[in-house]
């Protein structure tokens, strides 16, 4: 059963917390909230929030003030109000770009919601651009179905419009040309380890002998990445003596041969970052 009371309480704080015009993706995250069990009748209750925060909005400021005093007496009653978002220090007018960056390989969940809504509501404060940016070079695990789910989910759930919505993939030889740059700089080289072997050796703060190959030999290597030789990968040149593993020569791309649910089979060295 929808909980109308709950839904209309929550439009109109939203309301008069944003100067009479309330938000419905802003109401989501307050109803789930308050009711966890309200994610699967979120189809049902959408319309409704979209229908309460039409008629909210074309209320006056003061008459939004004196129904929800009528009805939820105790959001006036709370200490100083937290009015919106903090500011960003520096943010420029017009100039401010937030984005959301999912891994298409599942459903969108509420922490990607809200995620989604702080860097939406942060562009509009600044009268700025929000990009869903989907970050789908994995892949086996990006998926049509989760990118067709993700944008049904921002356009009925949290009736948000993107200023932009781009794939990574799209740009996968602008990265090939920066692997090239960091192969041709000696600051990454291809390696043949065995996964094993190389997490053994990075554990033990050990270079393996790919490490001292020749630019040479590397973009030798990476040719036959590009035509899809299985086994190689392109590592970081980093400090293998590092107390931080993550800095020890990490992965930075290697070949996969799996189909990528937009491109297919026309490319097969894919980042890991």
């Amino acid at each position: 059963m929808i909980n109308k009371k709950s839904i209309e309480k929550h439009v109109l704080a939203n309301a008069i917390l944003h100067k009479g015009k309330a938000h419905p993706g802003a109401i989501v995250g307050k109803i789930l909230a308050e009711d966890p069990k309200a994610k699967s009748k979120m189809k049902e209750i959408m319309p409704h929030i979209h229908k309460t925060v039409q008629e909210v909005n074309k209320i006056a400021p003061e008459k939004q003030k004196s129904l929800l005093k009528r009805i939820w007496p105790k959001f006036f009653h709370k200490e100083k109000q937290v009015k919106g978002l903090s500011e960003l220090p520096g943010a420029v007018m017009g100039k401010v770009v937030t984005r959301f960056p999912p891994e298409p390989g599942k459903y969108m969940t509420v922490g990607h919601a809200l995620s989604f809504l702080i860097n939406y509501i942060y562009a509009q404060k600044y009268d700025g651009k929000c990009v869903l940016r989907f970050e789908d070079t994995n892949a086996e695990k990006a998926n049509q179905e989760a990118v067709d789910s993700f944008l049904d989910s921002t356009k009925q759930f949290l009736d948000i419009k993107p200023s932009k919505v781009v794939y990574i993939s799209d740009d996968i030889l602008k990265l090939y040309k920066e692997l090239e740059k960091l192969l041709n700089k000696k600051q990454a080289y291809v390696c043949s380890c065995p996964a094993d072997k190389m997490s053994k050796l990075r554990r033990k703060k050990i270079s393996c002998p790919h490490r001292t190959q020749t630019v040479k030999q590397n973009l030798e290597l990476w040719k036959k990445m590009l035509a899809g030789k299985e086994g190689l990968a392109v590592r970081l040149m980093g400090k293998m003596e590092s107390n931080n593993a993550t800095l020890r020569d990490p992965v930075i791309a290697r070949t996969n041969k799996i189909n990528h649910y937009r491109y297919k089979d026309k490319f097969c060295v894919w980042p890991t970052y």
